[in-house]
């Protein structure tokens, strides 16, 4: 049986296709993770010693030195050759020449400090203290071994069922040596560096180490990096200048915190100074959040000395496969049907009994390093809450602490927190941001931010509540009008969402509302909508409006057919509407709907439950009305829809046919995120674990490009385009790729 991991972003990933079997005398088993510096595997001796095997894989200078130093750093540890030290890794193996240079270290199944604080929050005071016995224990291993880590930082720091570790001796040097006299990128970690370090080129001195100890378990205590977040340059500014954010922290750590974060080296206590004053003894596991607890110790039970070697499952041949059906008959009565498409085919792993033609299939390409068309990254250390947007110029992330990112050189623009509101929409061409709420703002108001500057304000109350409109409460824009709906502020709270729900033409330029109307109620926190020439299309329950976008007046309404997602409601809408410049929008869920957005008329639509094939399947899988389609691309004469379970499909939206099929590596989820349609260019949803980005060729469906991003550790991906390039957000960090 595998061994089992039951946080997919903390444990072992399954190998590539590019990964080979063996790396000097190691058998690899799984991916750790992978970096700037190299991919780290697990693997295993024919001693059945377990390793985390770190293998460069570039080859300039500046690398392979780092590479030959980190190697040199770790021989000179008390368990290179003899009893191990607990609180450090022990070295097992190395080689820095050969095919390919290689280092071995014990391997410690755990999560990062980082991990731990995201998932359970700060940590208590008695497993602050345990830890910070533990990690001062750890840094005097190395500093009596001569060797000043320089990288102490929450991601270097290693929880296990058995203890705290401290890793990673990249940057590492032995006590005392100077800089090289030409440093080829600044080293260390902003916000943990030591401003001694950031000032001038210094020698190596154990009071750097202080300094990334105190700020680690300042992050511990508080549960966010003590200098904040932000651009390299500014958290340098503010090591330098600014006291840490130590609010939160227990009072009897304050003051001990505060003084191993001292901007003089001198001042500040020695490391063995520090564990004394903050630490106590005992058994770090006996005290950490027991979520935390249970996940280490299914981690550790995992037996990976006998497992065999764990890769991804190879692509199936398209006459194999068991894939999804697509799309079922085309032209369901519900939904007032032109003619047949006659593409059902395998969504929930059974054939259609019949087809009219046969499809052309595309599966996966090789994928190369992301590394090759990465123009910038970023880190992110607060994670966004809700959808990123590309606008202006600018990648906006919402949160906790809300940022932009400038999309040519990835500089943060600006960042502050206080703005509510999970998914911001652009308006008047992207120069504003309209979220559903500012801070200080009453629940009428929406909040507006210039994408550029950050600069805020709430605007005039609309009449409309938008206490329950958390995502998004803006279903369409047109130039600097915003159409915002929410529920009555008049109506009783209980009953308020299952009226009809207003609707406001909103001048955000002008803080002047235009009109107002009502719609049928829909429950949930988001409404889907858009605009389509002169008409605003909004999706209630079962039907679908268009106003006229200057008045308000409703020019047309019609039923949608039968209800998507009975059961299934999870705070998502499961429709989902775009619309393209030639009048035409499409409605997606279950099935899907190409309408005139002028007089609501059926272009084309599709019902997969007509087709008995797949109401079997559909029933078989228990997935009987859930979404099946995610949110709809238009591009030139195509429509490009993400399907639940296996792949993309274009439809040609003169009469709703398949163009051509692209098949996934991996199951998308229901509803799946849309596709992006951008610079002849679509892009499926970005995927999860130690998965790739992939551009499609919009005529042809062929594989334009396939990148792996070798440090995903699972977490939900986001994936943005416009000309500008292509925008991963995953986990912690933000990419720019080129197109």
């Amino acid at each position: 049986m595998r061994p089992r991991s039951t946080q997919i972003t903390a444990g072992p990933r399954p190998l590539t296709k590019a990964d080979p079997d063996r790396v000097g005398g190691w058998s690899l088993l799984a991916r750790l993770g992978a970096g700037g510096a190299g991919v780290v595997y697990l693997a295993r001796d024919d001693r059945l010693r377990l390793a985390a095997l770190k293998v460069p894989h570039r080859d300039d200078a500046v690398s392979l030195a780092r590479f030959t130093g980190e190697v040199r750093a770790n021989a000179l540890l008390p368990g290179a050759g003899g009893p191990p030290v607990r609180g450090v890794a022990e070295p097992l193996d190395a080689a820095t020449s050969g095919s390919p240079p290689h280092l071995a270290t014990q391997y410690l199944p755990g999560w990062t400090l980082r991990r731990c604080v995201d998932h359970s929050g700060p940590l208590p005071e008695p497993a602050l203290r345990r830890a910070a016995t533990a990690l001062t224990g750890a840094v005097l291993v190395l500093h009596g071994a001569g060797v000043v880590h320089r990288d102490v930082k929450p991601s270097n720091v290693l929880i296990t069922a058995d203890g705290l570790w401290l890793v990673d001796l990249g940057i590492a040097r032995v006590s005392g040596a100077e800089p090289p006299a030409e440093p080829a990128r600044r080293e260390g970690s902003p916000g943990y560096t030591p401003p001694e370090r950031l000032a001038a080129a210094t020698g190596t001195d154990e009071a750097e180490d202080v300094f990334g100890c105190a700020a680690t378990l300042a992050f511990a205590a508080v549960g966010r990096d003590p200098f904040g977040t932000g651009a390299p340059d500014e958290l340098a500014y503010r090591v330098r200048h600014a006291p840490p954010d130590l609010s939160g922290a227990p009072r009897a750590v304050r003051a001990v915190l505060e003084a191993g974060l001292a901007p003089d080296p001198a001042a500040r206590p020695s490391v063995a100074e520090l564990g004394a004053l903050l630490g106590e003894p005992g058994e770090l596991d006996d005290v950490l959040p027991e979520p935390v607890r249970r996940e280490l110790r299914a981690l550790a039970g995992s037996d990976w000395a006998h497992a065999a070697p764990w890769r991804e499952a190879p692509p199936v041949a398209s006459g194999t496969r068991r894939r999804a059906v697509l799309l079922g008959a085309v032209g369901a009565a519900a939904l007032g049907t032109v003619g047949a498409a006659g593409f059902a085919g395998h969504l929930l792993g059974r054939r259609s009994r019949a087809s009219a033609a046969p499809e052309e299939v595309r599966g996966p390409a090789e994928a190369s390093d992301m590394s090759s068309r990465e123009r910038w990254a970023r880190p992110v250390a607060v994670p966004p809450v809700g959808r990123a947007v590309l606008a202006d110029g600018v990648v906006f992330l919402p949160g906790l602490l809300a940022r932009a990112f400038d999309t040519r050189t990835g500089e943060l623009l600006w960042s502050r927190p206080g703005l509510a509101g999970s998914a911001p929409t652009p308006v008047d061409g992207g120069r504003l941001l309209a979220h559903h709420q500012i801070v200080g703002g009453g629940e009428q108001q929406l909040a507006l931010t210039e994408t550029r500057t950050g600069r805020s304000w709430a605007s005039r109350p609309l009449g409309v509540a938008l206490r329950t409109m958390t995502a998004t409460a803006v279903v369409g824009t047109r130039g600097p009008v915003a159409f915002v709906t929410g529920v009555d502020p008049e109506a009783d709270p209980e009953e308020a969402e299952s009226g009809r729900r207003p609707l406001v033409a909103y001048d955000a330029v002008r803080d002047e509302v235009l009109w107002r109307t009502t719609f049928p109620a829909v429950g949930g926190n988001e409404v889907a909508g858009a605009v389509s020439g002169d008409t605003l299309l909004v999706v209630a329950a079962d039907s679908v409006h268009g106003f006229e976008v200057g008045s308000g007046t409703e020019v047309w309404a019609r039923d949608l057919g039968a209800s998507l997602v009975d059961g299934h409601w999870s705070g998502t809408p499961s429709r989902r509407l775009a619309a393209d410049s030639a009048g035409r929008a499409a409605v997606t869920g279950r099935g899907v709907l190409l309408l005139d957005s002028a007089d609501g008329s059926t272009i084309w639509s599709v019902e997969p439950d007509a087709d008995p094939d797949f109401a079997e399947a559909s029933e078989e899988h228990e997935m009987d009305g859930m979404p099946m389609f995610g949110a709809p691309a238009f591009s030139g004469e195509s429509l490009f829809l993400a399907e639940a379970r296996w792949g993309v499909r274009a439809l040609g939206t003169a009469e709703g046919t398949t163009r051509w099929h692209w098949e996934a590596e991996g199951p998308f989820g229901a509803p799946p995120a849309g596709c992006l349609a951008s610079g002849g260019l679509v892009f499926p949803p970005a995927g999860q674990f130690d998965s790739a980005v992939t551009a499609l060729d919009a005529e042809s469906g062929e594989v334009a490009w396939h990148l792996r991003d070798g440090e995903a550790t699972g977490g939900e991906p986001q994936l943005l385009a416009d000309e500008s390039g292509v925008y991963l957000l995953r986990n912690d960090r933000l990419r720019a790729i080129t197109p």
